[in-house]
């Protein structure tokens, strides 16, 4: 017997398949967390003007958002037509002056087009504390997460809220009694490091330091999934977790030095001999300093090497010199489903590794070439390296505008930086430094811009939000 559709049926499958096809489009458009939205600090945007008025691009709107201050490291997303960004309310004099004491964060929605408010979700109030290294939890750090309905917020107390995107209410919180983790300061820069969804698996940096550990939660209802073993000292931050795709439907994580299964928190790397004997596990050669990238089953980050002594007739002699650079590693499975890795090039500079020292502006790849900001206070640089074989092309010393601790976003052949108020864009030039445009475009800042479309959303210290038309005219 035959079955016939109904035309109301084909109606239904059709509209499906357009929506189908239209999530996938806007999901490209967007730029749903820290990184991007393939977590590689680039941007598929293209048709962007090569240059700008002196007073920068255009500036569709600008809207202000709760408090302000340059402790509000967070980065404003954009998914789904809505920016998503934190900020911080503080307490004022009877003269109108801003009090450190401070007492919420807020995540506030903004309808992409427009800058209108749509709405914004009281989470991690009351929050006052030293960490372990003398920090003031002031506000917050951490960059917010979109994914499918929800966007998930944590505040300075390690509490994680997700939020409907729709209407802005809370669906599930972590821990169930965030008041529990008030005497509970996380150390070092931890809750820089925003959470990671693979699948339907969120995954939660509890804290950093000496006891480092990660969560696995479902990313619907927030119930555990796993609980990794603390590991060792890591200090999480911003940009931390690089999520690859290995091929054959398998994907993995890296941070720090090794690798693991999102799916169940296991530790991928395999055991071997150390220099005594021991058997102990493997660490990747590069491990995620502050910010890394990835293409396809190669991972690149920065990395450091500190000197290596050994007694000689009673006596410390230097076995390798302090040792800082980039470096790129190829990553496969092995049969027993362990992660093989091979060291494909590294570039580096010894003796002195300030040079290499932290790349905080991060690794940003544009075509062949890989673009690094490194250094550190006076002796930051940008470098040009060969991604076939680590070869360093051309390195500025002290550019003519700063790029700061801000992450740098590739897209269209240019790189741009956000740093104390002044957007640049530099040409993705393999042949020499060249700086296309710059100019003053906010109040002092210390987030990161993301490019959503050909329009950038940014936000300063003083609690604006802006969105600019970098698109030709």
């Amino acid at each position: 017997m035959k079955t016939l559709c109904s035309k109301d049926t084909v109606r239904r499958v059709v509209v499906l398949v357009v929506l189908a096809l239209t999530s996938g489009l806007a999901h490209s458009q967007d730029w749903p967390g820290f990184t991007g939205p393939n977590h590689d600090n680039t941007s598929p945007a293209r048709g962007l003007a090569d240059t700008w008025p002196t007073n920068g691009p255009t500036v569709v709107w600008e809207s202000r958002i709760t408090g302000g201050g340059a402790e509000l490291f967070a980065s404003p997303i954009v998914a789904g037509g809505k920016v998503f960004v934190t900020g911080r309310e503080y307490k004022k004099d009877k003269s109108g002056k801003k009090i450190e004491e401070s007492t919420s964060d807020f995540l506030h929605c903004l309808d992409a087009g427009t800058g209108r408010e749509l709405w914004k979700q009281e989470f991690a109030p009351q929050v006052l504390y030293t960490g372990d290294l003398g920090q003031e939890r002031k506000s917050c750090w951490n960059t917010p997460v979109a994914d499918g309905n929800m966007v998930y917020a944590r505040g300075p107390n390690g509490e994680l809220r997700a939020i409907a995107v729709q209407d802005g209410k809370t669906v599930w919180t972590w821990p169930k009694d965030p008041a529990s983790l008030t005497n509970k300061p996380p150390s070092g820069y931890s809750l820089s490091a925003p959470c990671l969804v693979v699948d339907d698996i969120l995954i939660l940096p509890v804290y950093g330091g000496f006891k480092a550990k990660l969560l696995g939660l479902d990313k619907l209802s927030g119930e555990p999934k796993w609980e990794m073993p603390e590991y060792g000292c890591w200090q999480f931050s911003a940009g931390c977790m690089i999520p690859m795709d290995l091929g054959g439907g398998k994907k993995v994580v890296v941070i720090g030095g090794f690798v693991f299964d999102p799916k169940t928190g296991k530790n991928l790397m395999p055991m071997e001999k150390d220099g005594k004997g021991r058997m102990v596990r493997a660490s990747l050669p590069v491990g995620i300093n502050w910010t890394a990238t990835c293409k396809g089953n190669k991972l690149i980050s920065g990395y450091t090497v500190n000197a290596v002594k050994e007694k000689v007739d009673g006596k410390d002699v230097v076995k390798l010199e302090e040792e800082a650079g980039v470096g790129c590693v190829e990553l496969s499975l092995n049969e027993d489903g362990t992660i093989a890795q091979k060291l494909l090039w590294k570039t580096m500079q010894s003796g002195n590794n300030r040079k290499w020292q932290k790349s905080y502006g991060g690794p940003v790849i544009q075509g062949e070439h890989l673009y690094v900001f490194h250094g550190c206070n006076d002796t930051r640089a940008i470098s040009c390296v060969s991604m076939a074989d680590g070869k360093l092309l051309w390195t500025a010393e002290k550019p003519k505008h700063d790029w700061g601790y801000a992450n740098v976003i590739g897209a269209d052949g240019k790189i741009f930086y956000h740093q104390g108020g002044q957007l640049s864009m530099l040409a993705a030039d393999a042949t020499t430094y060249r700086e296309l445009a710059s100019a003053k475009v906010s109040a002092n800042n210390w987030s990161t811009p993301a490019i959503a479309g050909t329009r950038m959303f940014l936000r300063d210290d003083n609690g604006i939000v802006k969105c600019l038309e970098l698109k030709a005219q």
